[in-house]
């Protein structure tokens, strides 16, 4: 089984490094076979940037190609032979240049197509390993920006797979969450800071009653419990990019987003489910039950079995839908046209799985789970899990849901923000490359309003590293704006009146003052306490119709502009003891389950909060004499 450090990560918090955890897995006796280093694609995408098609026409010598001409950024017009039926001028696509790997070994090479030299590969989906579509060639948006590299417009992310043997004994392992809590219990008995972050599932709520489907269970030894959710109005189609990824690091492919939410479950939680179609479910009834000796049953596979009379089966009302535990029916699976499902999520008997799966010589995900015996509480909780995923596949932010982030997040409300900036839920999401800077905006405001400084100043780089190369302008400006709050909440005061030069001088050429009022209350004692003319003439009356602004705006608000330096947290206290005590850092950080790096990050912030200047010894004196040491 793989486990995907990156997923693994978003249950468990703590410090460790792919090898440490693999280390400690089997220090608990999970059995490590391998860690190593996993492109998301194959060959990362290397040398495939965004182009524009400048030109199109019909290829003299063919009848389906065309010839055309790419704008890769290069300032250098490239010619291409392509087959796609849908390539025309002025679309934005992918493009491979000469030299580049796709997946399969595929090398992009100068070739004479019917006679036409070809410099190059306007890409589809499946050539670049991000989809199954070859309809055609991949068209983007209009203001992808040409000559960004596909690894970046993408957001194609590396991870790390720990490959781990899986014993009989340890089915407790056979999910990342499972993983997670056994680390945890782990590293806690070591002294160590871990926990455990599951999935809240407190939304699930009956949105109707318009799908109601009756259970009946007729053989409780087999199935000692059994649960199930309607979900109605679904939508067959692709899984967001996040939860595909997941899959695809597990060794599972995505197929759609109902499969793909029953799979992302299961190594989630490591609780089997499956999805029926609920227009199939005759009599609007579900019967776990055994069926007559030598029953017909045609699984998924195509394959017609006779079934005994020691073979559980999930049933409808007529007829039996699927062999409980080990393999769906041919007949009762989701399919295109799906709109309503009944999710199962029980607990069979592992004597009973085990029997019919090595009687039929199947051997599933499910089965193998089932036959060492799942969770049996993890039923009801993975059935809302799953239900939920479904209820938010494809969600899209609505542009108010987005607007009230940024207003409560300037108000100093987070807390009223929608819950997917408010909980920092966007991954969740499957955004086009071209929305993410703004909704990263948006974020960033959101740890602004909860404190979370740090994460900001971690996160513009990035963020404006993207903007700059999008030519976003205007975003990056705004962002500019929030490094600069967040440096001089954090008591980076020197980097934040750098960084707010910076933007003011960008922005007085266009008169962009309204963006520094938004920010005045967190920015105050900087644009009231610099004479900025002596940085740029401009900028002293540049500066001056920002400050009567700001401060009308806080006014409305009803925030006080707050200092720029924040009080002391139990966190900087209890750190702040250790440095009046005359401890190093390399013992403060053993103390505290920190690294070197991290203390002195913090130690620097804890004498910026107390306005302590002069050398270290100095600092650590004052230190001494203010938390009475």
């Amino acid at each position: 089984m793989k486990l995907s450090y990156s997923w693994l990560k978003d249950y468990l918090e703590c410090d460790l490094t792919p090898q440490q955890i693999a280390d400690a897995m089997t220090s608990i006796g999970i059995e490590v076979d391998s860690v190593s280093e996993e492109e998301e694609i194959p060959g990362g995408l290397a040398g495939v940037v965004v182009a524009e098609v400048v030109e199109c026409e019909a290829h003299p010598n063919s009848d389906h190609l065309h010839i055309t001409k790419v704008n890769d950024g290069t300032g250098e017009l490239l010619t291409v032979v392509c087959g796609a039926p849908n390539v025309a001028a002025g679309q934005k696509v992918l493009f491979a240049r000469l030299g580049a790997v796709l997946p399969g070994d595929f090398k992009i090479k100068k070739s004479k197509i019917r006679g036409v030299e070809s410099l190059g590969m306007l890409c589809a989906e499946d050539e670049l390993g991000i989809g199954s579509s070859h309809d055609g060639i991949m068209e983007l948006p209009a203001d992808a920006p040409v000559g960004m590299e596909a690894r970046e417009y993408l957001h194609v992310e590396d991870d790390y797979l720990i490959e781990i043997g899986l014993t009989p004994n340890r089915v407790d392992a056979a999910s990342h969450i499972g993983v997670a809590r056994d680390l945890a219990a782990y590293l806690k008995s070591r002294g160590e800071n871990a926990e455990v972050k599951l999935p809240d599932v407190s939304a699930f709520a009956p949105d109707n009653h318009d799908l109601e489907v009756a259970v009946r269970v007729e053989n409780p030894e087999a199935a000692p419990r059994y649960a199930g959710v309607t979900v109605t109005g679904c939508k067959i189609g692709p899984s967001p990019e996040w939860m595909q990824n997941c899959l695809r690091a597990a060794g599972i492919n995505p197929k759609n987003n109902l499969v793909d939410i029953t799979n992302f479950v299961l190594f989630e939680l490591g609780q089997p489910l499956h999805a029926f179609d609920a227009a199939k479910i005759e009599g609007r009834e579900v019967v776990v039950r055994t069926c007559a000796e030598g029953t017909p049953f045609v699984t998924l596979d195509g394959v017609e079995r006779k079934l005994t009379d020691k073979d559980l089966m999930i049933c409808s009302a007529e007829r039996p839908m699927c062999i409980a535990g080990v393999f769906g029916g041919l007949d009762s699976g989701v399919s295109d046209t799906t709109t309503d499902v009944f999710i199962e999520s029980a607990y069979f008997n592992p004597v009973w799985v085990r029997k019919t799966a090595k009687r039929f010589g199947l051997n599933t995900d499910s089965s193998f789970r089932f036959e060492r015996g799942v969770d049996p509480n993890m039923q009801v909780y993975a059935a809302k899990r799953a239900a939920l995923l479904q209820k938010h596949d494809g969600v899209q932010v609505h542009l108010l849901e987005s607007i009230a982030a940024y207003f409560y997040a300037l108000q100093g409300r987070p807390e009223q923000a929608p819950e997917l900036f408010r909980e920092h839920k966007l991954a969740e999401v499957s955004f086009f490359g071209p929305c993410r800077p703004m909704m990263s905006l948006i974020e960033q405001q959101v740890w602004l309003a909860q404190g979370e400084y740090v994460k900001v100043i971690a996160h513009s780089e990035g963020l404006l590293r993207r903007c700059e190369a999008m030519h976003y302008g205007l975003v990056g400006l705004q962002a500019r704006i929030q490094l600069a709050a967040a440096q001089l909440r954090f008591g980076q005061r020197a980097e934040a009146r750098a960084t707010l030069a910076a933007a003011l001088l960008d922005a007085v050429q266009d008169d962009f003052w309204v963006l520094f009022v938004e920010q005045y209350p967190v920015l105050a004692p900087l644009l009231e306490g610099e004479d900025w003319a002596v940085c740029e003439l401009r900028l002293g009356p540049f500066v001056a119709r920002i400050l009567p602004a700001g401060r009308a705006f806080a006014a409305r608000l009803g925030l006080p502009a707050p200092a720029p330096e924040l009080p002391l947290t139990d966190r900087d206290r209890e750190l702040a003891r250790l440095v009046a005590g005359r401890c190093t850092n390399k013992e403060i950080a053993a103390a505290l389950y920190l690294s070197e790096g991290t203390v002195k990050q913090y130690i620097n912030q804890i004498y910026s909060k107390l306005h302590l200047t002069g050398d270290a010894r100095t600092k650590r004196r004052r230190l001494e004499e203010l938390m009475g040491e």
